[in-house]
């Protein structure tokens, strides 16, 4: 170890880790909000959001999907069907997007703050700290850490 430079111990990892859960808690709180508040003004109903990679919602009784993947929002939730670039519910979701991106971006900013570096995957974000790594799942606020959290490995003198 170098003078003057403090390395992470194991103590300081999972303070980390919890302080990340509990910002996921207020950013989820946050989004929860704002999701609530989209859906009155855009009179969003029956929505699906339990597939990864559409997000599918009726406005104005019209059923629509968002894609995910390429940023796309359909008509008929079927990225075979019209292209929807504008009006109420595409207003709608890029609102909706911005509520997303804002929480993940808190969240980043935190792992900036506190000397992490990380990937995004699918489910969470991959997490990496003077040689200490593990992931901490997506929107992980109230969840049990063992759940919440990968297992944390150091690969620093490796």
């Amino acid at each position: 170890m170098m003078r003057g430079i403090k390395m992470a111990t194991p103590v300081d990892i999972v303070h980390d880790l919890q302080m990340f859960m509990l910002s996921w808690e207020r950013e989820l709180k946050h989004f929860n909000i704002m999701r609530e508040y989209l859906n009155r003004k855009y009179t969003i109903e029956n929505i699906n959001d339990s597939d990864e990679y559409w997000y599918d919602f009726i406005c104005n009784g019209v059923y629509y999907g968002w894609n995910w993947a390429s940023e796309e929002l359909f008509v008929n939730g079927d990225d075979s069907t019209e292209r929807v670039k504008s009006g109420h519910a595409y207003n709608y979701i890029v609102q909706y997007n911005i509520a997303i991106s804002t929480a993940f971006k808190n969240i980043e900013r935190e792992m900036k703050y506190r000397g992490w570096m990380y990937d995004d995957d699918e489910y969470c974000h991959n997490l990496f700290k003077d040689g200490w790594t593990t992931d901490l799942a997506y929107w992980s606020g109230g969840s049990d850490f063992d759940d919440a959290v990968g297992e944390i490995e150091y690969e620093g003198d490796e």
